[in-house]
């Protein structure tokens, strides 16, 4: 069955207009999302995290700098996101299309 729009209202959405050059979030996801394809947006990845002590969705839209900075995590060693705590920096130049996103692993605490 597909995935309607109402199945990812029930958690709150983390919101990436507003975050500051070199900001980092702190995500831990909580598993390996799902492609979701809108009429109106066309694809994204959904992921379930853990961002400020609650639960929420992230959508990530494909070849976006986040999407590219969460793939570079995806390893050998770590072959999926599901269960990684991830710290999140974003940094940005003097266009849009220099906003780059570097993500990283590390320890969970008990907030995230």
């Amino acid at each position: 069955m597909p995935l309607e729009k109402s199945d990812f209202r029930s958690l709150p959405r983390v919101k990436l207009q507003g975050w500051a050059n070199k900001e980092a979030r702190i995500w831990t996801f909580l598993d390996n999302g799902v492609d979701f394809t809108s009429t109106e947006y066309g694809l994204a990845y959904i992921y379930s995290v853990k961002y400020g002590g609650e639960d929420c969705n992230i959508f990530i839209r494909p070849k976006s700098p986040l999407a590219i900075g969460l793939q570079q995590l995806i390893t050998d060693e770590y072959p999926e996101l599901k269960g990684l705590t991830v710290k999140v920096t974003k940094t940005t130049g003097k266009k849009q299309s220099d906003t780059r996103y570097k993500a990283e692993i590390v320890e969970p605490d008990e907030n995230n």
